[in-house]
């Protein structure tokens, strides 16, 4: 038999649908609410994520904006430390500058003092004056070529440049004498003779005997003189003044016909010797034209013919030569220092043809022709000007 199935309301234990109803509104309800608070609670949990979200991308931007500024900080700091460097090295580099500046300027006015020492010492020299001038820029030069040395090798040696070098040898300067022994060394010689003191000393001593003749020679102490000029010409061999000096001594000795022959001889000896090995323009030419007389007075006239035709006439003269290249104050030396032997040549020339011609007015004319040049007219005979031409080219070698 079948089973009779039991109906939805006899389920229920017998309750009545009215209940039911209310239980399923009460149970829809229940769940209403509880759909309506997880709604809420899911919105919050969203709001919450949402906030926790912003405030992790804020802080995030706090720290993005700490890093730059902190970044910055480290810019700035470094700007200022490059501001800082750069500061003090164009302070460095001015203080460099000014230092350079400085030891330019102290090179330039040590360099033009030097050159203004070594004009000094070039004009004392062409003078007669100081003997005490420094040779070493001669010594340097002497000893370079002597070892067959250039002036780049000497200068690599002390390390310097060959412009320095060549300074020292044109005597426009003189090296440091810190670098004396190390030049000394490199040539082999003492630091002395480096710088010239053995011929400093020599030529203080060479300028006494000069000055010890010439006093001789004004005191009429001619056997002095020719004392003094054997003993020099040992210190000074074949030098040409002293071998002038002694010769002109040597005619004015006092003796007997046969000792004033003797010492003639001697002379005219050595005045050949003189122009055979001289070197020195000025004491040639100088005994070129003493020679003539020594000859004339030795009987030898033809010699003494022949030499005076190899002298150059008036014009030829080395004033006459000078006067048209010198400028200022030279030119005006060299004008200056003519007229006495321009005067002299004159007087001797017309006293000659007064003697010759039997006219008197050429010694007044004479007169006139030395007052008119020299400013006074009391000397006018033509023996004395005659001997006095004989001892002047000594002087030229010293003036």
């Amino acid at each position: 038999m079948k089973r009779r199935m039991k109906s939805p309301m006899r389920l229920l234990h017998g309750r009545r649908p009215a209940c039911i109803l209310e239980e399923t509104v009460a149970r829809s309800l229940l769940q209403g609410g509880r759909g309506r608070r997880g709604a809420q609670s899911r919105k919050e949990a969203k709001s919450r994520k949402k906030r926790s979200k912003e405030q992790e991308r804020s802080k995030e931007q706090e720290r993005s904006k700490e890093q730059e500024r902190s970044k910055e900080q480290e810019r700035s700091k470094e700007q200022e430390r490059s501001k800082e460097q750069k500061g003090s090295k164009e302070q460095e580099r001015s203080k460099e500058q000014k230092g350079s500046t400085e030891q330019e300027r102290s090179k330039e006015q040590k360099g033009s003092k030097e050159q203004e020492r070594s004009k000094e010492q070039k004009r004392s020299t062409e003078q007669g004056g100081n003997s005490m001038n420094l040779r070493i820029g001669e010594n340097i030069r002497r000893l370079r070529r002597e070892r067959n040395l250039t002036q780049e090798e000497v200068a690599a040696h002390l390390g310097i440049s060959f412009q320095s070098v060549s300074k020292w040898e044109r005597c426009d300067g003189y090296p440091d004498i810190t670098m004396l022994p190390a030049l000394a060394h490199y040539f082999g010689v003492s630091v002395d003779v480096l710088i010239g003191m053995d011929q400093m000393a020599k030529a203080e001593k060479y300028d006494e005997v000069n000055r010890l003749w010439k006093e001789n020679n004004r005191r009429g102490r001619h056997q002095e003189n020719v004392v003094l000029m054997r003993d020099s010409l040992r210190t000074f061999p074949n030098d040409g003044l002293l071998l002038v000096q002694l010769s002109t001594s040597l005619e004015k000795l006092d003796g007997t016909k046969e000792e004033k022959a003797k010492y003639l001889r001697e002379s005219i000896a050595l005045q050949e010797q003189i122009l055979r090995y001289g070197e020195d323009s000025q004491v040639r030419s100088a005994t070129q034209y003493n020679i003539c007389f020594s000859y004339w007075k030795n009987g030898e006239q033809k010699k003494a013919l022949e030499q005076a035709g190899k002298l150059p006439n008036l014009y030829k003269a080395r004033e006459n030569a000078l006067v048209f290249f010198l400028e200022g104050e030279e030119r005006h030396e060299t004008a200056k220092a003519a007229l006495e032997p321009l005067a002299w040549s004159a007087e001797l020339h017309l006293s000659i043809l007064a003697e010759a011609l039997g006219e008197p007015a050429y010694l007044e004319k004479a007169r006139e022709i030395r007052r008119l040049l020299l400013g006074h007219g009391e000397e006018d005979s033509a023996g004395p000007v005659q001997e006095r031409s004989r001892d002047e080219p000594r002087d030229e070698k010293r003036g």
